[in-house]
C-alpha cells in the first residue's frame, strides 16, 4: 500500500522528494477469517444501550462488545432462522430480530419467542423493518403489508384494506408524536398518523422514485429516504416540500442507496450498491469511501450504524464488517481558525490543481489519505498542488515550516 500511494503522489509536485510513513489505520475489518463473524454478508446492524453491536448475517446473529463475540444461530439458540434481515430494540431492551422465512424472534437475554404466520397475525414471514411507537407497539414492515402488534393483538395494513399501493414494506421510522414514515418497493412513500395515510408517488408528488430502501429523521423532523435508483429523497417538515439529491444535481457518488443513518451532528451516512459508504454534511459536503480510495473490502454496503463511541459500523455484501474511526482520519492536529490553510478551490474534481496559500521556500507538504498513509513533499516554495493520480475522497493537507512557523492545516475534498 505504501509503495502504491507513493507512486500515486509522484506527479503531484514536480520538485523535491517524497517520504511516506505508515500511520495507525482508522479502519478495522472483521470477517470470517480474522474474527468469529459467522458470515461475510452483513445484512443489518443495530447498537444496543450497552453499546454492543448486534449484527445480522446470512448465517446467524453476532453480538460484539468491542472485545468479545457471542454468536446465535439455529443450532445453539432459539433463533428460528439464520437469515437475519432486521434488528431493533424495544423499551424493555429486548431484541426483535426479523428473519427471512420465520417471522420475528424476540430475545430478552434468556428467553426466545417467535411470531410467524403459523402462530400469529403477522403479515408475512419475511420481515424487512421494525420500529416502536411511544406506547410500545411494534410496527413491522413485511413483504405482505405493515403489521402492528401491541403485545396481544395483531393488525396488518395491506393494499386490500388501506391506501397502500404496494404490500412490500422496506423501511420504517417513527417520530416522537407517533407519526410513522415508511417506504415501499414500487408503491411510494407514506406518512401514517393515527389511521390517516398520506401517499407520495412519482405521479402525485413528482418524487423521482416510488421505492425507498431506508428512511431516517433529522433533528428538524425532515424525512430522508434512500432510494435504490434515484439517490436521496427529502421530505421537509416545513412547507411539506420535497427535494432530492442524485448524481446529476449533486456530488453524491451513487444513486443506489441501501442504508441510511443520521447522527447527532446531522451527518448522513449511507450505504450504496457500488460506491461503498457515502457521507453528507450540510450544506454540500459529500464524500465516499470505496474499494479504490479506502480499505473498504467491498463497495456494496448493506447496513450502516453509529455507536455511542462515535465509530461507524458498515456491513458489506461480501467483505464482512467494517469499523471506521472518522476521528483518526485526521492524523494531523486539530484544524482551527489560527492554523487554517487556505486551499482553493475546495472541493475540487480529482485530477485538477489546487492553490495553497502561505507556502514558503523549504516548506514540507504532508498529505494524509483515508488509509492512514502519509506523503511528505518538499515544496520548493511552489503553491500549486496537482491532484493528478488521486482518487475522489477526503485528504488532510499540512504545511510544515522550516522556519519555526506553526503548521497550517486543512481538509481537502476531491470529488
Amino acid at each position: 500500500m505504501r509503495k502504491l500511494f507513493s507512486k500515486m503522489l509522484l506527479p503531484v509536485l514536480s520538485c523535491g522528494s517524497i517520504f511516506v510513513s505508515a500511520q495507525t489505520s482508522p479502519w478495522t475489518i472483521y470477517d470470517t477469517v480474522n474474527s468469529p463473524l459467522p458470515e461475510n454478508s452483513v445484512r443489518c446492524i443495530t447498537v444496543d444501550a450497552q453499546n454492543r453491536k448486534w449484527i445480522g448475517t446470512d448465517h446467524g446473529l453476532a453480538v460484539f462488545d468491542d472485545v468479545s463475540w457471542t454468536i446465535y444461530d439455529t443450532s445453539n439458540s432459539g433463533l428460528s432462522d439464520n437469515y437475519v434481515r432486521s434488528l431493533s430494540f424495544d423499551e424493555q431492551g429486548r431484541a426483535w430480530i426479523g428473519t427471512f422465512v420465520s417471522g420475528i424472534d424476540i430475545f430478552d437475554g434468556t428467553t426466545w419467542t417467535n411470531y410467524s404466520t403459523a402462530n400469529s397475525g403477522i403479515g408475512a414471514d419475511y420481515v424487512r423493518a421494525i420500529a416502536f411507537d411511544t406506547s410500545g407497539k411494534a410496527w413491522i414492515g413485511t413483504i405482505n403489508g405493515l403489521s402492528v402488534f401491541d403485545g396481544n393483538t395483531w393488525y396488518t395494513y395491506t393494499m386490500a384494506n388501506s391506501p397502500l399501493l404496494s404490500n412490500n414494506i422496506a423501511c420504517i421510522t417513527i417520530d416522537a408524536n407517533d407519526e410513522k414514515f415508511f417506504g415501499t418497493i414500487n408503491g411510494g412513500l407514506y406518512d401514517l398518523l393515527d389511521t390517516t395515510f398520506s401517499v407520495y408517488t412519482i405521479a402525485t408528488t413528482g418524487i423521482p422514485d416510488n421505492s425507498a430502501m431506508a428512511v431516517a429523521l433529522d433533528s428538524a423532523g425532515n424525512r430522508w429516504y434512500g432510494s435504490a435508483a434515484a439517490g436521496l429523497e427529502v421530505h421537509y417538515e416545513a412547507g411539506n416540500l420535497w427535494s432530492w439529491f442524485n448524481t446529476t444535481n449533486s456530488a453524491i457518488a451513487s444513486n443506489a442507496i441501501t442504508a441510511l443513518v443520521i447522527d447527532d451532528q446531522q451527518t448522513k451516512y449511507m450505504g450504496s450498491m457500488q460506491s461503498g459508504l457515502l457521507t453528507f454534511r450540510f450544506p454540500a459536503n459529500w464524500s465516499y469511501y470505496d474499494t479504490l480510495n479506502s480499505p473498504m473490502p467491498d463497495g456494496y454496503v448493506q447496513a450502516v450504524a453509529k455507536d455511542s463511541s462515535g465509530y461507524i459500523w458498515v456491513g458489506t455484501r461480501e467483505g464482512g464488517l467494517v469499523r471506521l474511526d472518522e476521528s483518526a482520519l485526521n492524523n494531523v492536529a486539530e484544524i482551527t481558525e489560527n492554523n487554517l490553510l487556505n486551499i482553493y478551490p475546495n472541493p475540487v474534481r480529482a485530477g485538477e490543481p489546487v492553490f495553497l496559500n502561505g507556502v514558503q521556500q523549504q516548506d514540507i507538504i504532508r498529505i494524509i489519505d483515508m488509509k492512514g498513509s502519509v506523503a511528505e513533499i518538499f515544496s520548493g516554495g511552489e503553491n500549486i498542488l496537482r491532484t493528478s493520480g488521486l482518487h475522489a475522497g477526503i485528504y488532510f493537507v499540512e504545511i510544515i515550516s522550516a522556519y519555526g512557523r506553526p503548521p497550517l492545516r486543512a481538509k481537502l475534498i476531491l470529488q
